[in-house]
């Protein structure tokens, strides 16, 4: 995240950001318990690639990194579509980068998928009911439209609102997102609209878009859209910075306070995330049952 975050704004929004990201009771709790649902916060990789693919000038890595992206998604149920639009959108770029790669990496790039996806080819011949979860539908019976609209509604309230209504993954009632990110959120929102021509933009707002589909079908999950939510966050940070920097733009000490200021609250945020997960969290008593339960 600091990669991305950095080739877009300054050392200190990408470091902010970063400890933001990194501090999340809602990165935590998924992180911790290492189920497979962690793996829905890879846009994060799609995000550090579209970067440095714009910079690099070393085509064959850049097609072998792309197929290996490739061959990550397609594992992971549901983010086959990132990958369909992904291509799509950047077709161009891509078609770029393979014409002026030599063909001796393009054979090993190709070999190389071939490969690592032959695993699942076989899986999806032996059992055909896992194109549902490739596309990101749920094995067994296929959503219904109430269904899926009730998947689509749960985005919103479980951002904004309340949470998972599961106390062995959260806490409570509470949303994913604290005060502060919401707040910054719609910020850095509103900063971006004024760059929505730029590719960057794009990819977070469409992200969203698609995301939000995906979960949808039932099997992704909203923790899919982090990465994308704490993209945006970055840009509500930078904007505060910019005016604040703008209204004082000699007065050192008046610059050094509006830092601390934002760095203060930064770290009050951290340290509500961190005793919502090690603290609160752990002696709630419905988590308490919660693990007691499964454990009989």
């Amino acid at each position: 995240m600091f990669y991305v975050i950095r080739q877009w704004y300054t050392v200190r929004v990408a470091v902010l950001v970063s400890i933001l990201f990194g501090s999340s009771a809602w990165l935590l709790h998924n992180a911790r318990l290492a189920t497979p649902v962690v793996l829905q916060l890879s846009l994060v990789m799609a995000l550090a690639y579209g970067v440095w693919l714009r910079r690099t000038h070393k085509k064959t890595l850049a097609v072998l990194l792309g197929v290996l992206l490739i061959v990550w998604f397609a594992y992971i149920p549901g983010f086959i579509w990132f990958v369909l639009a992904a291509v799509i959108w950047q077709r161009k770029l891509l078609t770029k980068f393979m014409q002026s790669t030599p063909v001796w990496g393009v054979m090993v790039s190709y070999i190389l998928g071939v490969l690592l996806l032959a695993p699942l080819a076989r899986a999806l011949i032996l059992e055909p009911e896992l194109l549902k979860n490739l596309v990101g539908l749920p094995l067994g019976h296929l959503p219904t439209i109430t269904d899926i609209a009730r998947n689509l509604i749960s985005v919103p309230k479980q951002l904004f609102v309340h949470g998972p209504n599961d106390p062995s993954v959260w806490l409570g009632g509470l949303p994913l997102l604290d005060v502060f990110s919401m707040a910054i959120l719609v910020l850095g929102g509103y900063s971006l609209y004024f760059k929505r021509k730029l590719d960057s933009t794009k990819f977070i707002f469409g992200g969203l878009v698609l995301g939000t589909l995906v979960v949808g079908l039932g099997v992704v999950q909203v923790i899919v859209l982090m990465p994308l939510l704490y993209a945006i966050v970055a840009a509500g940070i930078a904007l505060m910075l910019q005016q604040w920097l703008t209204v004082f733009p000699q007065n050192p000490l008046a610059r050094l306070l509006g830092s601390l200021a934002i760095t203060l609250v930064v770290a009050i945020t951290v340290f509500f995330h961190i005793n919502h997960y090690f603290i609160a969290w752990p002696n709630a008593p419905a988590t308490k049952q919660a693990f007691t339960s499964e454990i009989q």
